[in-house]
C-alpha cells in the first residue's frame, strides 16, 4: 500500500493542473475572507458600529462555504483525470499484474483526496488567522467539533462523487464525465430547490421525493454544512445514505478497475 501512496502521490506532485487548482483555491479562500473582513470593517466605521466586524465562528463558517464549493470542484477534476492514471493505456498492465489487493486502490485514493481536502482546510485558518487574527480560534463561539463535523460531511461527500467521476472516467473518458458529472450535480441541486418549494406550497410529489431520497443527497450538503457548523448536529439519515454510496461506489471501482483499461478513449 506505501508504494501505491507513493506513486500516487509523486504523481499528483507531477499534475500541475491540480497543483494549480490547489494554489488557486488557497487563494480564493484568502482573498474572499480578505474581501469580507474588508467590507464589513469599512462599514462598521462608517455606520460608527451599527455593523459589527465579521465575528470568528461566521468567518471560519464562510471559509469552510467556500471551500465547499472549491473542493467539490477539485473531487471532481481528481477523479475525472488523476484517479484513472494507473488503470488506462500502457500503465494499465504493469498496474494489473502487481501483487497488491484492488481494494488498495479505493483506500489510497481516498486518503490522498483526505490529504487535498485537510490543505484546503489549512488554508481557511490561515487565511482566517491572517485577516482576523489568530484568536479567532479560541474566540467564544467558535466550534471544533462543528468544524469536524463539517470536515466528515465534506470528506464522505466529495469521496463519494470522486469515485462515481472515476469509474466514469475510465468508461467514457475524462471530458465527457466532467461534463455528465456537472450536469448531475446541478440537476440534483436544482430538483432539490424545486422539491423544497414544493414541499412548502403543500404540492410536493412523493414520487419525486422517493427519487431525491436515495440518489446521493448533493441537494443537501450545503444545509447539513451549515447545520454541522452552528448547531452541531447532523442529519444521520443523510449522513448514512453517504456512507451507503462511497461503499457501494467502492465496490464498484474495485469492479472496474478488476481488468486493465488498455485502450484510450477518444479524449482520454
Amino acid at each position: 500500500m506505501t508504494a501505491i501512496l507513493q506513486t500516487v502521490f509523486r504523481h499528483v506532485l507531477r499534475s500541475k493542473m491540480l497543483v494549480m487548482l490547489v494554489v488557486f483555491s488557497a487563494l480564493v479562500q484568502y482573498m474572499g475572507l480578505w474581501l469580507l473582513h474588508s467590507a464589513t470593517l469599512s462599514l462598521s466605521v462608517k455606520m460608527e458600529g451599527m455593523v459589527k466586524v465579521m465575528e470568528a465562528p461566521s468567518a471560519i463558517g464562510m471559509g469552510i462555504m467556500i471551500q465547499l464549493f472549491l473542493g467539490m470542484f477539485i473531487a471532481i477534476f481528481y477523479g475525472a483525470w488523476m484517479l484513472p492514471y494507473l488503470h488506462k493505456g500502457d500503465r494499465a498492465g504493469l498496474t494489473f499484474v502487481l501483487p497488491v489487493s484492488r481494494w488498495v486502490y479505493p483506500a489510497v485514493y481516498a486518503l490522498v483526496l483526505l490529504g487535498l481536502i485537510a490543505l484546503q482546510y489549512t488554508a481557511i485558518f490561515a487565511s482566517v488567522g491572517s485577516h482576523f487574527g489568530f484568536g479567532y480560534f479560541t474566540a467564544e463561539g467558535v466550534s471544533w467539533s462543528g468544524v469536524l463535523l463539517s470536515f466528515l460531511i465534506q470528506f464522505l461527500a466529495f469521496a463519494t462523487v470522486m469515485f462515481i467521476v472515476g469509474i466514469s472516467s475510465l468508461s467514457i473518458g475524462p471530458i465527457a464525465t466532467i461534463f455528465a458529472s456537472s450536469g448531475v450535480i446541478v440537476v440534483l441541486m436544482v430538483g432539490k430547490a424545486i422539491l423544497l418549494m414544493s414541499d412548502a406550497e403543500g404540492g410536493g410529489s412523493s414520487v419525486f421525493n422517493g427519487i431525491l431520497n436515495v440518489l446521493p443527497p448533493i441537494g443537501d450538503l450545503v444545509g447539513d454544512v451549515i447545520a454541522a457548523m452552528d448547531t452541531q448536529t447532523v442529519n444521520w439519515q443523510r449522513l448514512a445514505l453517504w456512507v451507503g454510496w462511497l461503499a457501494l461506489v467502492v465496490v464498484g471501482l474495485r469492479i472496474r478497475i478488476r481488468m486493465p483499461v488498455l485502450k484510450r478513449s477518444a479524449d482520454g
